[in-house]
C-alpha cells in the first residue's frame, strides 16, 4: 500500500508537526519539490481521523504512520482535485519535512485551498542530507 491516496471531499494548508529532523536535513517547509524519489510512500500509512467543511473548505485531520522497521526522513505535500479530477491551484502549497522513527505516528491537518477542492492526495518524497 502506498501513501498516495484520494478521498472524496477533503481540505490544503499543512500544519507543522514539529518533526525535529536530524542535523543536515532541511528543517523548514520548501516551495520546490526536494526530490523525485517517492519510494518512502511504501513505508507510510494514513489514518483519516476527521473530515469536515469549515468556512466552505474541506479540512482533514489524519495521522501518518511509519510502518517500516527503520526511521524515515521525507517531505510531504498535498495535491487537491475538483469534482472532475482537475488539480486545484494552491498558491500556499509547500513541501513539509518530517522524520518518523519506526512505528511512530504524526498528526497532520490539511485544509483545501478552495471550496472547489473535493479530493486530495498526500505525496511524500525521500529527503537526503543537505550539502
Amino acid at each position: 500500500m502506498t501513501l498516495a491516496f484520494v478521498a472524496a471531499g477533503c481540505g490544503s494548508t499543512e500544519k507543522d508537526t514539529g518533526a525535529g529532523l536530524p542535523p543536515g536535513f532541511p528543517q523548514e517547509p520548501m516551495t520546490a519539490q526536494p526530490s523525485e524519489d517517492r519510494s518512502v510512500e511504501e513505508s507510510l500509512t494514513q489514518f483519516v481521523r476527521e473530515s469536515r467543511v469549515v468556512d466552505g473548505r474541506r479540512v482533514v485531520e489524519l495521522e501518518l504512520e511509519n510502518r517500516s522497521g527503520v526511521p524515515v526522513a521525507f517531505a510531504w505535500s498535498v495535491e487537491w482535485m475538483d469534482r472532475g479530477g482537475e488539480r486545484v491551484l494552491d498558491l500556499e502549497a509547500a513541501w513539509t519535512p518530517l522524520h518518523l522513527r519506526a512505528g511512530e505516528r504524526a498528526p497532520l491537518e490539511l485544509t483545501a485551498p478552495a471550496a472547489s477542492a473535493e479530493s486530495w492526495r498526500l505525496v511524500a518524497v525521500t529527503l537526503t542530507k543537505e550539502g
